[in-house]
């Protein structure tokens, strides 16, 4: 939570971009923005905020990467065989004195 907390502003500014990029060049975006067209009439009752498809995509591939960090984290603490490089062997070696 820690980690999530203090990066998650920074990580959405780099990767909204890259999202952003992606999704256009595949046509995601213009197939998206032609539906939510045709339901403009919506658009008085949904926040337009909720309707932004590379926020949307973004938010989830953050969450996405936080989970892969936690089960990993929760994996290193568990199984000191987890603990594959220097830096690991000696942070935990600290945490168990």
């Amino acid at each position: 939570q820690y980690l999530r907390q203090n990066t998650s502003e920074a990580l959405q500014q780099a990767i909204k971009p890259i999202v952003s990029s992606s999704m256009d060049e595949v046509g995601v975006t213009a197939a998206y923005k032609k539906m939510i067209g045709k339901a403009d009439f919506l658009s008085s009752f949904v926040d337009k905020d909720s309707l932004d498809i590379d926020r949307y995509v973004t938010e989830k591939t953050l969450d996405g990467l936080f989970l892969k960090l936690a089960a990993e984290e929760a994996l290193i603490r568990k199984d000191p065989l987890a603990r594959s490089s220097d830096l690991l062997k000696k942070v935990f070696a600290e945490f168990a004195k």
